[in-house]
């Protein structure tokens, strides 16, 4: 039997060549789970079928393998598509919503919606909804007021806890963000790898999303497992700016265990940002968890102007016979020298 329209070859769908990959989510990769080209069930290769043309756009062609499954089989298009992954591939695969909305296919997701009233919420294998591909594919607006408006939920996150906000936040999606907090997405959730969406526009270096989700009450000072603080987080990038809107919105500048923001400066030999951070009002003389001072810290790893802006505001250490700029450069050398 020749394979389907589903397994022919075609060109890249749209979102796979945006040429932007998330860090928080598995690569999006949108072709069809394909049946076998020996299966003979007609009701299941018109469920590959309908999914290729969701993902290619194509309306005429959803319609009527829409109106085949539904008149022939008696299924709902939700119903076929869960039973014809159970059967063929054992696991719960995308629906026609998913990848038409991850593609910006506007009208398939207007149809599917209204006339075959697919679930909006669906989840993937991944915990993925429509709503989640939309944003992590094209990005289309059109396509998110469209789910939004018939009640996809802002705030239903994947089996990591990464919710729209998260991916809209590390894309610097603005428009998107914006469109997702007007319907009530919360500011602040945390996802198992990249903490809140704060976290993850400021470690990117989005700065004007930054200040959209401070001005939806974000929690600047934010603990997460991944990166700390948000102002941790901005030195990930890192991000000069992300670190002054932060600073600026009050965020504490010595919060950080075991690692303080001037800290992960020192070490990153971030000179800019060790300047900005002790004009906060950064504190020197708080050592990391091996008991080293940000100045040590910068002079181990070779950083000299860094060394010479913290010595000025660092306690001497007793331990030290020569106390200056040079004297602790050669001091962490031989220690480092030492240890290796």
């Amino acid at each position: 039997m020749a394979p389907s329209r589903a397994a022919s070859s075609r060109s890249t769908p749209d979102a796979a060549s945006s040429g932007w990959s998330s860090s928080l989510r598995p690569p999006l990769d949108l072709k069809p789970a394909l049946l076998p080209e020996d299966a003979d069930d007609d009701d299941d290769r018109a469920v590959a079928e309908l999914l290729d043309a969701a993902l290619e756009g194509d309306l005429a062609r959803s319609k009527k393998l829409a109106k085949q499954l539904m008149s022939k089989v008696g299924m709902s298009v939700d119903e076929a598509v869960a039973a014809a992954a159970v059967g063929v591939t054992g696991i719960k695969r995308r629906g026609p919503l998913h990848l038409a909305a991850a593609n910006g296919k506007v009208e398939v997701c207007k149809f599917l919606i209204r006339s075959c009233e697919v679930d909006v919420d669906a989840a993937d294998a991944d915990g993925a909804t429509p709503l989640i591909l939309a944003v992590q594919g094209v990005g289309s607006t059109t396509t998110l007021k469209i789910l939004l408006s018939r009640g996809a939920d802002p705030n239903k996150a994947d089996s990591i806890g990464v919710t729209p906000l998260h991916i809209a936040a590390e894309r610097g999606s603005y428009e998107v963000a914006e469109q997702l907090l007007s319907k009530e997405a919360e500011v602040d959730p945390i996802c198992e790898n990249g903490g809140a969406p704060i976290h993850v526009s400021a470690e990117n270096g989005h700065a004007k999303v930054l200040k959209l989700l401070l001005q939806h009450k974000a929690d600047y000072n934010r603990h997460s497992r991944s990166f700390n603080t948000p102002l941790a987080a901005s030195l990930i990038g890192p991000s000069l700016e992300c670190l002054e809107i932060l600073i600026e919105a009050g965020a504490e500048v010595n919060a950080g265990s075991p690692l303080t923001p001037l800290v992960i400066a020192a070490g990153k030999g971030l000179t800019n940002c060790v300047k900005c951070l002790l004009k906060a009002g950064a504190d020197a003389n708080i050592p990391d968890e091996n008991g080293k001072l940000p100045v040590q810290i910068a002079a181990r790893q070779g950083w000299k102007e860094c060394v010479k802006i913290l010595f000025l505001v660092t306690t001497p250490v007793a331990q030290y016979a020569d106390w200056s700029i040079d004297g602790i450069i050669q001091h962490e050398k031989s220690v480092s020298s030492d240890a290796q």
